[in-house]
This record gives structure tokens, sequence and C-alpha cells, in this order.
């Protein structure tokens, strides 16, 4: 499963779950290690990430993953956003970690320059935070 690392009770004084994971971006930071994220940053980026997985990649669950990109091997119509949008939806209940309530969720087409804009809103009642992401994914076919 794809998500954020959780750690409790690392910090006094908090009854929330730290959270923490590394910039997708592999950004190196002045003391020469890669850039960590926290918190919303970190659900974030995690969120992100897992957006562009095959499947395949999530680390020892060989058949997890890949929910989005099977359909961008498709054309770009009605059929295929009804797709996407159902993919995002049914990983993120199956294949997340913390589980997130989806808020809100849209897929768009750029017919003129083949991707899809997918606008997401989540929340971790969890973790008790609620992240937006916007990202452009190319389409294959």
């Amino acid at each position: 499963m794809r998500g954020v690392s959780v750690m409790s009770d690392l910090l006094e004084n908090t009854d929330l779950p730290l959270i923490y994971d590394i910039s997708y971006k592999g950004t190196i930071g002045l003391s020469g290690e890669v850039e960590q994220l926290w918190g919303v940053d970190a659900l974030n980026n995690a969120v992100r990430m897992w957006l562009a997985s095959f499947s395949g990649e999530i680390v020892r669950q060989p058949g997890k993953g890949g929910y989005l990109m099977k359909w961008l091997m498709k054309p770009m119509n009605e059929l295929s956003i009804d797709r996407i949008r159902m993919g995002i939806r049914n990983g993120l209940n199956q294949d997340f970690t913390p589980f997130l309530e989806i808020l809100s969720l849209e897929v768009v087409p750029n017919y003129e320059h083949r991707y899809w804009v997918i606008i997401l809103s989540v929340y971790s009642n969890d973790l008790k935070i609620r992240t937006d992401i916007s990202v452009n994914i190319k389409n294959r076919v």
C-alpha cells in the first residue's frame, strides 16, 4: 500500500500522529539529505506519488497500484473520464493508508494537449488532515 509513514507519540504535547514522507521531487536540502515532508505536505506528496504509480511499483505488493495508469493507455473520451474517476475512488479505498475520505474529485480532459487535469480533495479522519491536489497527467495514446 502506498501512503505516508505514521509515527505516534514522537512529539510530546500532541494527540495527533506525526506523519512524514520523502519528497517525490528528490530535492536535496542544505544538509545534503533528501527533503523530508511533514503533515499535510507529506500526505499531499504521498497521494501524488500514488496517482502516478504503475501496477507492480508498490513494494512487497506487486498486484497493487496503477489504478489510474491503465486508463491513460485508452483514448480520451467520456468513458475514460468515468473509468479514471472510478479507478481513483476504488484505489484509494482499497490501497491507501491511512484511509482517505474523498471530498471532491474532478477529472478534466485537455484534448488539445492530450493530458488529464485531476483535482482531488481528501480528508484523513485518523490524521485530522485535509489536502487539495491538482495534477496534470499526460495521456499515453
